[in-house]
């Protein structure tokens, strides 16, 4: 007993002296700091770099938080997990935000327009006869029900005055699609724009073949952060403090895109870094840094293209309309000197 004894306290001692070493060490990111929990809307890929990039650089401690950087399972599944409280913080389609809002108001909300082009596009082969949007009525396309690119397909045809009825609508995975339009099974797929050239390259089709045309490049908007609204009403110093250090990663990615790429694949090193270093391209040439933005700094976006997008949407998807109030809010974005581009 007496052995036993000696172990215990031996091991008492031990234990409280490493406490006294190691115990900072392992308490330091919460104490006096702020956490949030953040869910991505899908896989850990080049677009998600600058969140990942602001956790690996402290950027989130400057401004007194950490986060917890958590995969998602599509825009909609986040903004429920987001709604629910299981996460404070998200990233989601802004259609789709706008969608779950029109019946269930109140819950969330968008705090940064991270996207300020939609990313959704149709993706052809060069040199099989469609040679303009126009060339798709007769076609057969690739669609999956439910899917945002097909959902916003309206959106497409007034921009180039197509006829949705007159395409040949192919049900067809997701999987399967980049292989059936390289065998000619298709002739066109819908997809983001980064996933088009991934998924087509993927199968072997060269860069230089793919033709793709945006839906639209001044009415719909991409993706967006979304916050709790409990969470924010809770703790507005937390939501401002996560928005300033990410946005401060969005603009060092842009001007340091390889050391992202490599800060990624540090932590997720199953990704292709060349494929994620396109992504990450486009995700920032074309949806991120653009004319809009120029005018107006990262992260915003103005109540009446917002309320023009809900008008449109409530019309496409036949929901209630929602006002620009209710999805999304600027007040906790960073100032302007902060979130311009030049």
């Amino acid at each position: 007993m007496k052995i036993k004894n000696i172990i215990l306290v031996i091991s008492f001692v031990a234990v409280f002296i490493i406490g006294i070493f190691l115990g900072p060490l392992i308490i330091k990111p919460s104490q006096g700091y702020k956490h949030l929990n953040y869910t991505h809307d899908w896989v850990i890929e080049g677009p998600t770099a600058p969140m990942v990039l602001a956790r690996d650089k402290g950027f989130f401690e400057e401004q007194g938080v950490t986060v917890t950087i958590d995969r998602g399972y599509g825009a909609a599944d986040s903004i429920k997990k987001v709604a629910a409280g299981v996460y404070d913080v998200g990233y989601a389609s802004f259609d789709a935000l706008v969608k779950f809002l029109a019946t269930q108001p109140g819950q969330v909300i968008g705090v940064y327009m991270t996207m300020n082009v939609a990313p959704y596009n149709v993706f052809v082969i060069k040199g099989r006869g469609i040679d303009n949007p126009k060339d798709l009525e007769g076609r057969k396309v690739a669609y999956g029900a439910g899917e945002a690119t097909y959902e916003m397909f309206p959106v497409f045809c007034e921009r180039y005055g197509v006829d949705k009825d007159k395409i040949n609508w192919i049900p067809v995975e997701f999987a399967a699609r980049g292989s059936m339009l390289k065998a000619g099974e298709l002739d066109a797929i819908l997809q983001y724009t980064w996933t088009g050239y991934n998924t087509l390259t993927g199968v072997g089709v060269p860069e230089e073949d793919i033709e793709h045309w945006l839906y639209d490049t001044e009415l719909l908007f991409g993706n967006v952060v979304i916050v709790n609204k409990n969470y924010m009403d809770k703790n507005p110093d937390a939501v401002n403090a996560f928005l300033r250090a990410y946005n401060k990663a969005i603009k060092y990615v842009n001007e340091h895109r390889d050391e992202a790429i490599e800060t990624l694949y540090k932590y997720y090193p199953i990704i292709n870094k060349d494929i994620e270093r396109r992504s990450l391209n486009i995700f920032l040439d074309t949806h991120v840094f653009t004319p809009y933005s120029s005018e107006h700094g990262l992260g915003y976006a103005d109540s009446n293209r917002i309320n023009a997008v809900c008008t449109k949407l409530s019309e496409i998807l036949g929901i209630t309309k929602v006002s620009s109030e209710v999805v999304f809010t600027d007040q906790f974005l960073p100032p302007f000197d902060e979130r311009k581009t030049t």
